[in-house]
């Protein structure tokens, strides 16, 4: 029993959480109990590059809550955290840094930079640490892992050895995403695409046979019309059919070029005639494969046009394609140009438009691989629809280019002799290395995260947790990461990584949009825990997670939770003093009262359900019976009652009250685990996190009472429903066996209740008229909320205003505005139905 902190006062989270985590860590209650039954999960690493965001606090959250759950259900809970050195992100975030910080960085040698990029990232990983323990995530510090860690450098290698000799890596030279700003490869992820208004450029390729005739081409690149290697039609285009099997002439250079049919064609787009390049787009090359054709780029990695390109070699892409057109438009061979507007890839990191290129990297074999493993049974999805999305995914598998062009990341342990072109494929150079030269590029970023689960368990040791049981993760890397995860793991283990994995959506706005940097509608979950405390935010995330959908940030359900955890403060604060008053008075051995059977048999219902619920990670369905227990049942139900009762039965009634409270405090603890915390100690020795999780048999509450809960509700919502103020007097009959029981235990200042004792059952309700009172209250709420729309709306379309306040100020004035003309429309619509009513 903590007596050291004092329930006196407001409720002050930052006061509440001082010193807590700490006391965790330290009474090492985050480290699992080897003699317990284990449950094992790991956190998705966050990247290096920054600080903690809103989908990371998401996930923390979500995953916290289960983590503390089991526990309490006496696991042996190990969650293991650590972080991923993101490759080419941590690389570009630090180069953009060093350009204004350490210049030197650019001149030395690469061994250097690699320590320079190491010793920024590793304090990047402190803060991100902080960041996640303010949250309040239980996760065992003692076992942090790093995608670029020793250990994991060895797992690595390994892998890509045995991948390598079993003959699922290998390397070739195909299309790849090209960042020409940065000149690596990069991955379908990190490219994000952007509607770009553009030209839609109509160009003429002449018959060879019959320079009258001709085919028009619809394109948006007239720059690589130098590699065209052939024209596709539809075979169902009766406009072409003269033309198939002919050659026509390559408008730039003279080259002849076949004209094939492909149903691949789109007869709706341009003219119906599509031009063929194979070496610089991923459907063109596609076709390529399919008819066995020559392909040459025009484009090198630094984006400039090369030798193919004759007199424009040199140039930009841009320059080149308005070069390219003016010298088509001169030889009449430009028919027209329409506007369009079509999505176009960009780097992610670079901003730079990203180009398909021709380029020798190394693939792992994805199709073969999953052939190879005949894996049976994969990890259960937490929602099942996503079953056929993995399915979908898993038959159209393509190799997976795992190669990047940078400095930082898992060196590719594969060195090529200098004369014979041989490999040597090792995680040690080989014995005559002079002779050899060894790769500079690296591993991508998620070949390493596929192996995350073997890094953070260190399987070839430590069989105790493996597999892990549950991954918690977003839908968006469900093919990025999980499918990639499975194989590996299944490829060294022949176990599968985890047993579930529950899907989470993205955080979004308001307006429903995804947070980025370009919108500028990011919210820092430090700024949400600064501002409303750990608990607050936590329960606002979980009690809005639905698995596999979308969050919509929402402050005012984040306000809704604060005010939760105030009247929790409170209530405590009222039950601790009961407690003293009750010290005043001799114990007596009296039968239960009527509100206190009903609120054990609530308890009890309450505990068979979010156990039920957080089995299934049912978060908001869980959260949302604790607080309407807590709030409603507790509350304003059982302690209402209390104070009506006799002064002869306060110690039993206390100590009803403190049991019922602490024990929803246990099942609270997952959620809001240090206010939950102090409560408990107020009435146990010891840590929340020593409790166990709850167990009964559910009960049926009595009948009497429930209908007395009901009877009182049935009046709180009608004072709601019709904007009632404590000043008028609603005149009501209430009948019935419950109605002298709702006298007794509760008394309304705005209502004037007249009771008629009668042996129906349950109660009946009549509502006197009271429309006179209401008319002139509402006519007061519809000005003022008049007032507040015209306020609000003259604010929001101020263009000084929209230009200068800050987003999260123009966000929050909106909201006002939105929920001020809401509730001014219930009000019109009370007044008008009060009015005709008349």
């Amino acid at each position: 029993m903590d007596k050291q902190f004092s329930f006196q006062g407001q409720y002050d989270f930052k006061t509440v959480s001082t010193g807590l985590y700490d006391s965790w860590s330290s009474a090492s209650f985050f480290k699992p109990q080897k003699n317990k039954v284990p449950f094992t999960a790991i956190l998705p690493p966050p990247n290096l590059t920054g600080t903690l965001h809103i989908g990371h606090a998401f996930e923390v959250s979500i995953t916290d809550q289960i983590m503390r759950f089991k526990r309490l259900r006496g696991y042996g809970v190990n969650w293991i955290p650590g972080f991923d050195h993101a490759g080419i992100a941590t690389q570009t975030k630090y180069e953009k840094l060093a350009r204004e910080t350490n210049p030197e960085y650019f001149q030395a040698p690469r061994k250097q930079k690699v320590k320079m990029i190491m010793d920024w990232a590793l304090t990047q990983g402190d803060t991100i640490q902080s960041q996640i323990k303010s949250l309040g995530a239980s996760l065992n510090w003692n076992q942090v892992n790093f995608t670029l860690s020793k250990k994991a450098s060895q797992i690595v290698n390994d892998s890509f050895i045995q991948l390598f000799e079993q003959g699922f890596i290998y390397q070739a030279e195909t299309l790849v995403n090209w960042d020409t700003k940065l000149n690596t490869a990069i991955s379908n992820i990190e490219v994000i695409n952007k509607p770009v208004d553009q030209q839609l450029y109509y160009i003429a390729y002449k018959l060879a046979n019959n320079p009258k005739k001709r085919l028009v081409v619809a394109t948006t690149r007239p720059e690589t019309i130098f590699v065209d290697v052939c024209l596709f039609v539809h075979p169902k285009d009766k406009h072409y059919h003269s033309f198939v099997k002919q050659k026509v002439v390559n408008p730039l250079t003279g080259a002849l070029m076949p004209v094939f049919t492909d149903s691949y064609v789109d007869k709706k787009f341009g003219t119906g005639v599509l031009k063929c390049t194979p070496a610089h787009d991923f459907n063109d090359f596609a076709l390529n494969e399919k008819y066995r054709l020559p392909f040459v780029s025009c484009i090198d990695h630094n984006g400039l046009l090369n030798e193919h390109a004759k007199q424009f070699t040199g140039l930009t892409v841009s320059a080149a394609r308005q070069q390219v057109v003016e010298f088509l438009q001169t030889q009449k061979l430009l028919v027209k140009t329409m506007p369009l507007t079509s999505n176009v890839g960009f780097s992610e990191r670079s901003d730079t438009v990203v180009e398909p290129l021709l380029s020798k990297q190394w693939f792992v074999d994805l199709p073969k691989l999953k052939k190879a493993l005949a894996i049976k049974k994969y990890p259960e999805l937490i929602p099942k629809r996503f079953n056929k999305q993995v399915t979908r995914w898993l038959s159209q598998l393509k190799p997976w280019c795992i190669s990047r062009q940078l400095i930082w990341g898992h060196p590719i342990p594969v060195w090529t002799h200098k004369q014979s072109g041989a490999l040597h494929v090792g995680s040690t150079a080989p014995t005559d290395k002079q002779n050899y030269t060894q790769s500079t590029d690296v591993l991508d970023t998620w070949f390493s995260s596929s192996l995350w689960p073997l890094i953070c368990l260190d399987w070839h040791k430590n069989k105790h947790f493996v597999p892990t049981d549950l991954l918690v993760t977003g839908y968006d890397i469900l093919f990025f990461w999980v499918l990639r995860m499975t194989f590996n793991s299944y490829f060294q283990t022949k176990q599968l990584p985890f047993k579930q994995v529950l899907i989470h959506g993205l955080v979004r706005d308001a307006q429903n949009r995804k947070m980025s940097k370009s919108l500028n509608n990011g919210i820092n979950p430090m700024d949400l825990i600064r501002d409303y405390g750990a608990d607050a935010t936590r329960l606002f995330l979980t009690s809005n997670h639905t698995p596999g959908d979308d969050l919509i940030f929402n402050e005012q359900k984040l306000k809704s939770a604060a005010n939760f955890l105030n009247k929790l403060w409170n209530v405590t604060k009222y039950v601790l003093q009961l407690g003293e008053q009750a010290k005043t008075v001799p114990s007596t051995h009296l039968p239960s009262t009527l509100s206190e059977r009903w609120i054990w048999a609530k308890l009890k219902q309450l505990i068979v359900q979010t156990t039920k619920l957080l089995d299934k990670y049912q978060l908001a369905l869980a959260n949302q019976a604790l607080v309407n227990f807590i709030w409603n049942d507790f509350c304003n139900t059982f302690i209402e009652t209390i104070k009506q009762e006799d002064t002869a039965l306060l110690p039993q009634l206390y100590t009803t009250a403190k049991t019922v409270l602490s024990t929803a405090v246990v099942m609270l603890s997952t959620v809001t685990p240090f206010l939950a915390e102090r409560i408990y100690q107020q009435f146990h020795s010891g840590s929340v996190m020593q409790a166990s999780w709850p167990t009964a048999k559910a009960v049926k509450p009595p009948k009497l009472f429930a209908d007395v809960v009901e009877a009182v509700s049935s009046l709180r919502h009608y004072k709601a429903n019709n904007q009632l103020v404590a000043n008028q007097n609603l005149a009501v009959v209430l009948s019935g066996k419950a109605a002298p029981v709702v006298q007794n235990y509760f008394h309304f200042n705005w209502v004037d209740l007249r009771i008629e004792v009668n042996k129906t059952p349950g109660f009946q309700i009549k509502i006197v008229d009271n429309a006179a009172n209401n008319l002139a209250h509402l006519e007061k709420q519809r000005s003022f909320y008049l007032a507040e729309v015209q306020r609000s709306q003259a604010i929001t379309t101020n263009p000084a205003f929209l230009k200068k306040a800050p987003p999260h100020k123009v966000k929050a004035e909106l909201l006002k505005l939105e929920e001020y003309q809401k509730k001014l429309a219930e009000v019109n619509h009370l007044i008008a139905k009060l009015t005709k009513a008349e």
